[in-house]
């Protein structure tokens, strides 16, 4: 049995959830508007952050614990979502199925690492190799200088790993999820005039 989807017929097992339920998903201009607001909240996170709490104790502490930055970054790339998820909730849907969550093939998470060592090699090996630019060198300046200050070697990864994993969970769930794909007909049957 099929579900008419957007214009092409679906398997049932694959039709989103929503469509059997009392949901009516937002439609172009408000997935806009939530999206447009949750994306700004993000990108002005840190700015608000550093005008509430410049000169504070706790501004000091998150600066100086490394644990505290990293639940920092995490709780700045969850914004999005938090914001997103009260929109679904909001219209009564299923969030995973708005979200676009599923599970990964095991082939398609190989092509994703692949894809992104042959990326990383492009963008950094071949320009160090053809004319000896090394684009890391700042980065691996600054992290041997924090070395020889007694910072440990763990501390980049304990820095960086929020927004490593976020950042693609956190993109693909607003901007393939929330506002387009199956989650949002309101997106996914818009046809612009140009």
């Amino acid at each position: 049995m099929a579900n008419s989807n957007a214009g092409r017929s679906v398997p049932l097992a694959e039709a989103p959830l929503y469509r059997e339920t009392e949901c009516e998903p937002w439609g172009f201009w408000a997935s806009l508007l939530w999206s447009g607001f949750a994306l700004g909240l993000f990108y002005g996170f840190d700015s608000f952050e550093h005008t509430l709490l410049r000169g504070t104790a706790f501004g000091r502490l998150i600066g100086e614990s490394f644990a505290l930055g990293a639940l920092n970054s995490l709780v700045e790339w969850s914004n999005p979502l938090v914001i997103l998820l009260v929109a679904i909730r909001i219209r009564g849907c299923p969030v995973l199925d708005y979200f676009a969550w599923i599970r990964p093939r095991a082939g398609d998470v190989v092509l994703g690492i692949v894809l992104a060592v042959v990326l990383q090699v492009l963008s950094y090996g071949v320009p160090y190799l053809l004319v000896g630019a090394d684009i890391t060198a700042n980065a691996i300046a600054q992290y041997r200088a924090e070395a020889a200050a007694g910072t440990p070697h763990w501390v980049p990864v304990l820095l960086s790993w929020p927004g490593i994993l976020a950042a693609p969970f956190v993109e693909e769930s607003v901007f393939r999820g929330f506002m387009c794909a199956d989650g949002n007909p309101g997106w996914a049957r818009w046809q612009p005039g140009w």
